[in-house]
């Protein structure tokens, strides 16, 4: 399953957490979060599975996020 950094600001989007949020979520910080969003840092391995687990994401669940993305056009 890839998680690149457009799939992991998807994944925030969809769930309508802020980046604070969505940092707290992960245990990381809202500024590694926010580097992750815009390409200053890549999604390891280690956050690719905390997503995994926290969104118990996998091929199909991935999918319908990134397809409820598409159809209500949430853009930054």
């Amino acid at each position: 399953m890839l998680i690149d950094n457009n799939t992991f600001y998807i994944i925030r989007k969809v769930h309508q957490l802020t980046t604070y949020q969505m940092a707290d979520k992960l245990g990381y910080s809202q500024t590694y979060v926010s580097f992750i969003e815009r390409g200053v840092e890549n999604v390891t391995d280690n956050v690719k599975n905390q997503l995994i687990e926290v969104f118990g994401l996998d091929a199909e669940k991935l999918a319908e996020i990134k397809a409820i993305y598409k159809k209500f056009n949430l853009s930054k």
